[in-house]
């Protein structure tokens, strides 16, 4: 983000980008690129580095809050972020193993759900079906082995 824009320091005479033409240009709040510049290290006012302060000195909440006269969420807005900002482009490893969890649960649902009404296909439509809901390029056996393979739980 410093390549992109710069820092934002008021120490500094030379002009800084605005909040709001940081935020157009990645098409979010001010009040998000401002926590994301902090959480980068090149966002700088008085304020920001006083709210820096108080919390390296393990100061709580509370205490940054009476000594600055900010709202819990302001002084929140001025912290960097402690974990991985959400709806971004690219997953982090976690988020895409839930992601990958999420749709193989979905698809045991759907085959646990077709399953009483399989059993009385031929196998040529038993296979069709069977490939419907797996979708992946690997060859099914039997409905015997799916149904070994979902009794894992």
């Amino acid at each position: 983000m410093a390549d992109a824009f710069g820092s934002y320091d008021d120490r500094e005479d030379t002009a800084p980008p605005g909040l709001n033409a940081v935020a157009a240009e990645f098409g979010i709040t001010a009040l998000k690129a401002r926590k994301l510049m902090i959480t980068a290290g090149v966002y700088s006012t008085a304020l920001s580095r006083q709210i820096k302060e108080l919390h390296s000195k393990k100061m709580k909440i509370e205490q940054i809050m009476s000594a600055t006269g900010l709202s819990r969420a302001s002084i929140h807005s001025y912290l960097p972020y402690t974990k991985i900002p959400y709806k971004l482009d690219e997953l982090s490893a976690n988020a895409e193993r839930i992601r990958l969890y999420r749709e193989r649960k979905k698809k045991c649902v759907e085959f646990r759900a077709k399953l009483s009404t399989l059993t009385r296909q031929p196998a040529k439509e038993q296979e069709e079906e069977l490939w419907s809901i797996d979708g992946k390029e690997r060859k099914i056996k039997s409905l015997k082995e799916i149904v070994e393979m979902m009794n894992w739980n």
